[in-house]
């Protein structure tokens, strides 16, 4: 019986192929990456508003645009694998580069952003100085800063105004201002109230000795045959002891004895 040698096939790879599914394992790697620190984003970003690591969410919001970029990129070269090779070979266009996306610029008034934060109003709400204006112009100032403030943050941290949100995100940061804005709207107007009632009260002032020309009102205080008298209503001419018009405070001593 005759020898023979068995050869081995040869083993043909298509290239086309195998540089495809490297592209999309490095995609769904950066996929994930990508949906990681959105959930870590989301996260922060749904915590109360004294909590969040405003630099954390910065580093995020950095890192996400930089990965979806790499995305991109290699969405493109898997569409270039996909095409395949149109020209005849030796005669391949020189490579252009790809033209800079322009994103859209942050429009900051910066005169608003050089003057700092407005105070708030020194006149009391409803007094003679509030004129009505008062306070919704410093709102409309105070809003206008901050505003200005945040795109300041944004613009020094490299992220364009046109930066795409995630919708969710966005709610969440609407809600939390809102809950926020309503939840010491109601607290303002229960302190308010609670002001308005005690400052309604009556104030103790001592009138000194009574007399029946003078007009007594709620809260006055008085001096009658040695005794304090404190007004319970207002009055004129009303003897303090005669009547409910007043209360026995400090009740006169015994005189000493020399």
């Amino acid at each position: 019986m005759e020898a023979f040698e068995m050869t081995k096939r040869p083993v043909i790879v298509d290239q086309r192929q195998a540089d495809l599914r490297r592209i999309d394992v490095e995609i769904e790697r950066l996929e994930r990456q990508i949906a990681d620190k959105e959930a870590a984003l989301d996260a922060d970003a749904r915590k109360h508003l004294a909590e969040m690591d405003h630099n954390l969410q910065q580093r995020l919001g950095q890192q996400i645009v930089a990965l979806r970029s790499h995305v991109k990129t290699l969405h493109d070269d898997r569409f270039s694998v996909e095409l395949g090779d149109i020209t005849e070979p030796g005669n391949k266009p020189a490579a252009v580069a790809a033209a800079p996306v322009k994103h859209q610029a942050w429009d900051i008034d910066e005169k608003v952003l050089t003057a700092g934060q407005p105070a708030y109003p020194g006149v009391v709400r409803g007094s003679a100085d509030d004129d009505g204006k008062v306070f919704p112009e410093a709102w409309v100032n105070m809003k206008a800063f901050w505003e200005a403030s945040c795109m300041d943050h944004f613009r020094k941290a490299d992220i364009p105004a046109d930066f795409p949100v995630n919708m969710d995100f966005a709610a969440s940061m609407n809600g939390e201002i809102m809950a926020t804005h309503i939840w010491l709207s109601a607290r303002c107007k229960a302190l308010e109230a609670r002001l308005a009632e005690i400052e309604s009260r009556p104030q103790l002032e001592y009138r000194g000795v009574w007399k029946s020309t003078d007009a007594y009102k709620r809260g006055d205080l008085t001096t009658y045959d040695g005794s304090m008298w404190h007004a319970q209503v207002g009055s004129q001419g009303l003897v303090p002891g005669q009547g409910e018009g007043w209360r026995l405070c400090v009740k006169k001593g015994k005189d000493a004895r020399s």
